[in-house]
């Protein structure tokens, strides 16, 4: 599958309406690091394939990434800073109900 993560969420992801509920599945290849950001709604995330690392704070702290393996389920409350470092390829499902959208604490961080 070929990685078009920016283009598609510019696309799809942030032109979530008001009020509706979503789920979308997002493939990440190994390397992949995302900077502290928050959403405006709160997120549930399920890792469907391969170890995620997730962490809370407003700066990027690889000492508190907490590994989660294929299976495991977590949450992401709205407005609360945090950030991802993917070592190998995975996919994660995430459920929440929109309107959704991503603000990263560092405006400099934001992908153009």
């Amino acid at each position: 599958m070929a990685w078009y993560f920016q283009e598609w969420s510019k696309q799809t992801w942030w032109a979530i309406q008001p009020s509706a509920p979503y789920t979308v599945r997002l493939k990440f290849p190994a390397g992949y690091k995302l900077a502290p950001h928050t959403h405006p709604d709160s997120r549930e995330v399920t890792i469907l394939s391969g170890n995620w690392y997730t962490g809370y704070g407003e700066r990027f702290d690889p000492v508190s990434l907490k590994e989660l393996p294929a299976g495991r389920f977590y949450t992401e409350p709205a407005n609360v800073a945090h950030f991802v470092e993917v070592r190998e390829p995975v996919l994660i499902q995430v459920s929440g109900t929109g309107p959704s959208g991503r603000k990263f604490v560092n405006p400099a961080d934001t992908p153009k």
